[in-house]
């Protein structure tokens, strides 16, 4: 009986430390797990914030490449606005330019219709000076012919006239 108890003992005692031993290499393998889960926590935590970094570093080149696109943009307007006012320049010198063309070409044509018109004045005045002068002319024969005709008609009467006088002066001589 005292074997049996002693063999209970003994073997309880060896159950006992086996549990014992159990529940420590449990401990143990427990603790081991949490340091791996935490090591691994740890690695995962890292690529985590390593992955978050870069994510980060990403949207700031995103940010600094839609900065400088804006800049482009930017600097695309102030082209486009220094263009619209070199056109808008451009365009306000060729209206002056119009208009002074303009300006002249009513100049010239109000020259020209003045040209003509004194053109036409002075062979206006020319063809009445012609004219007086053929009139003059042609009046001028008119009463040189006259005056032949008339001298001519007078002559035969002259004529007669001078001899009967001196026949009647000779007639008193005698008388």
């Amino acid at each position: 009986m005292e074997r049996l108890r002693a063999l209970v003992r003994s073997r309880g005692i060896s159950t006992s430390l086996k549990l014992s031993e159990r529940r420590r290499e449990e401990k143990e393998g427990e603790r081991s797990l949490r340091r791996r889960e935490r090591r691994a926590r740890g690695r995962v935590s890292s690529r985590e914030r390593e992955r978050e970094r870069e994510r980060e570093r990403a949207r700031e080149r995103e940010r600094e490449r839609e900065s400088e696109r804006e800049r482009e943009r930017e600097r695309e307007r102030e082209r486009e606005r220094e263009r619209d006012e070199r056109e808008r320049g451009d365009l306000r010198d060729l209206s002056s330019l119009s208009r002074r063309a303009l300006s002249l070409s009513l100049s010239s044509l109000s020259l020209s219709i003045s040209l003509s018109l004194s053109l036409y004045l002075s062979l206006s005045l020319s063809l009445s000076l012609s004219l007086s002068l053929s009139l003059s002319l042609s009046l001028s024969l008119s009463l040189s012919s006259l005056s032949s005709l008339f001298s001519l008609s007078l002559s035969p009467l002259l004529l007669k006239v001078s001899r009967v006088l001196s026949v009647l002066s000779l007639s008193r001589k005698k008388g």
